[in-house]
């Protein structure tokens, strides 16, 4: 037994010695071998610590980068929200008892007529009018109805078509209609000069400062009516989703009378404070307290004719605010996506021209502050309805994507089952 266990203890200090010296010598090797790839410059790599092998898939990949795009996205906008809900809710000079009040007419005039001129001048003496006649109270000839459409307005204004076609223009023989061009497609203004019986012009936008050509801000409008004004001496202006009541209603703007331009609020009340930018304000150096009673005018129907009353009560005031972006477009304006929920107070919309025209106008005669004595009964109501009226229409994003998608989807399917028969044989 004992001769045994001696030879069991040999046995085992042999295999520790020969592990040892192996040991040994596979470090040698390895130092060799980096010592021999430092020398031929080769890098070496640093296996210290390994990471775990996690492979990313393609589906991996494309959802890491929808979550991070989400999350960059809710970020924004929390950021974006919360610094508008920050800036509308400062509303101290609502709370506040106001000092200055709304004064005699002429008063208020010459405060008008002191508004900042800013860089407007070169531009407002080229629009000053040229023709000292106004307007005569009564006329037969009825203004023409104007329009501005864009790409995006286009089915809209197929339904405006259809009214004034099968409606109106049978009532108005001498009904002239005129379209302005704000950005459609040569396919969609070759069909619209075909088929809408109406003159289509275009406007000069490189006439007049950078920010009008942003059709977003509306600061085209008052030159746009102004143009008109001097061309014609009266102009009804409405908006491709507007329906006149009856076929005779235009009739009633044949004879101004005593009016020198109509314009109405919209059916539903919008607040002017609710509804305008501060900066706008801050501009017309005019207190916001003072026109917290008032409400926006709406751009559904405009209509004017060329007085020297329109000119300085209205159009001289409201060109000084659209040729100046900080008045027009101040930083930070919103047509959509504000805190509509908190109206009638500060709700971070703001409407441009008309929040500018319903300033000046309830500061001249508080024309809404005092609707019942100012704004006339309405002629017009608004009807959003897309269709399809021309006997030709464009081709829509949707079939253009599908003439793009069908012949790729084909060659998939051939190849799929060309596959498939390959495999089969």
């Amino acid at each position: 037994m004992s001769g045994l266990s001696n030879l069991q203890s040999i046995y085992n200090n042999s295999l520790k010695s020969l592990s040892r010296n192996t040991g040994r010598i596979i470090k040698d090797v390895k130092k060799d071998d980096e010592l021999t790839a430092r020398k031929n410059g080769i890098p070496t790599e640093d296996k210290g610590f390994s990471p775990p092998n996690f492979p990313i898939t393609r589906n991996m990949f494309i959802l890491s980068v929808l979550f991070w795009t989400t999350i960059a996205m809710l970020v924004y906008l929390c950021i974006s929200y919360g610094t508008l809900y920050t800036r509308i809710t400062q509303e101290d000079d609502l709370h506040k008892l106001c000092e200055n009040k709304f004064g005699t007419r002429e008063e208020n005039f010459k405060i008008i007529e002191d508004y900042p001129l800013g860089d407007a001048g070169p531009y407002l003496n080229r629009l000053r009018p040229t023709k000292k006649d106004d307007h005569k109270m009564e006329s037969k000839e009825l203004p023409p109805i104007v329009t501005a459409i864009a790409s995006n307005q286009f089915y809209q204004f197929q339904g405006l078509v259809k009214h004034l076609t099968e409606e109106v223009q049978t009532a108005h023989s001498d009904m002239k209609f005129i379209v302005y061009d704000l950005g459609l497609y040569k396919t969609e203004r070759e069909i619209v000069e075909k088929y809408c019986n109406c003159q289509v012009r275009d406007f000069r936008f490189s006439e007049y400062p950078y920010h009008v050509a942003d059709t977003s801000n509306f600061s085209w409008r008052p030159i746009l009516l102004q143009l008109l004004l001097q061309e014609f001496g009266s102009v009804v202006y409405i908006e491709p989703t507007t329906r006149f009541k009856k076929s005779t209603s235009p009739n009633f703007l044949r004879n101004r009378g005593s009016k020198n331009y109509f314009l109405w609020d919209p059916p539903i009340v919008m607040s002017l404070i609710g509804y305008t930018d501060k900066a706008m304000f801050e501009f017309f150096k005019e207190d916001r307290c003072l026109f917290k009673e008032g409400s926006i005018l709406s751009s559904e129907a405009v209509v004017l004719y060329r007085t020297e009353v329109t000119w300085n009560e209205l159009m001289k005031p409201w060109l000084k605010c659209a040729l100046n972006a900080e008045c027009i477009s101040p930083e930070g304006a919103l047509f959509s996506g504000c805190f509509e929920i908190r109206h009638p107070r500060t709700t971070g919309c703001h409407r441009y021209d008309m929040s500018a025209a319903s300033i000046i106008l309830n500061r001249g005669v508080q024309y809404t502050i005092e609707r019942e004595k100012m704004v006339s009964f309405r002629l017009t109501y608004s009807n959003d309805e897309e269709i399809k009226y021309f006997p030709e229409q464009p081709w829509t994003y949707r079939q253009i994507i599908l003439l793009i998608i069908t012949p790729v989807a084909l060659i998939i399917m051939y190849k799929r089952f060309f596959r498939r028969r390959l495999c089969r044989l």
